[in-house]
């Protein structure tokens, strides 16, 4: 009963390990943390957010989805995003892109989307995110363009009018992620 008392705050720490577990690929820890935030019925998102980051990082993704859809409180964006990376990053293209679909676009989902594409050589879905992108504003994002590149890049040959129509959208950005200094280079290796 008085567990129920504490605050969200003192939770914090376990999404410190969890990100331990993940790096550690500690899987039987990580699923200690589990059990121990069930037992305290914590439905707190970035509780549920750690989780879907440490079963992603481990390679169990079906836990991930489980954790997602068994979370009781609003599913928050940042969730829907930890768990579009953690299927990319387990090769769950389908399931990145249908949860894809149910959200309001934002350049992690996005990026992650078109991670997949790259991954997946997947042109034409690349260019539908693309075009999602530009129609919400993201295509000026520095990961957005970057990724793009990349997925222009693992998709097949990269064609001078491809780089030129993407560097023409690419304001000037003064950094190391220059997504035209990479246009460059990229069409520079084919």
């Amino acid at each position: 009963m008085h567990m129920n008392l504490l605050s969200s705050s003192s939770f914090a720490p376990l999404s410190s390990v969890l990100k331990a577990c993940a790096l550690l690929k500690a899987f039987r820890l990580g699923k200690q943390v589990h059990g121990l935030v069930v037992v305290l019925g914590r439905d707190l998102v970035f509780l549920s957010t750690a989780l879907i980051d440490f079963y992603s990082a481990v390679g169990c993704i079906s836990e991930a989805m489980n954790v997602f859809n068994g979370f009781n409180g609003r599913v928050d964006p940042v969730m829907k995003n930890s768990l579009i990376s953690g299927c990319v990053q387990n090769k769950k293209y389908k399931e990145a892109f249908s949860i894809m679909s149910t959200m309001r676009p934002n350049v992690v989902a996005l990026t992650s989307a078109l991670a997949a594409c790259s991954e997946n050589s997947d042109l034409w879905i690349g260019k539908q995110i693309h075009c999602v992108a530009l129609r919400f504003g993201f295509i000026y994002e520095t990961q957005m363009c970057n990724v793009m590149l990349d997925m222009m890049n693992n998709t097949g040959p990269i064609n001078s009018l491809r780089i030129l129509k993407l560097a023409i959208t690419i304001p000037e950005i003064p950094n190391k992620d220059n997504p035209r200094a990479r246009a460059s280079t990229a069409y520079e290796f084919h």
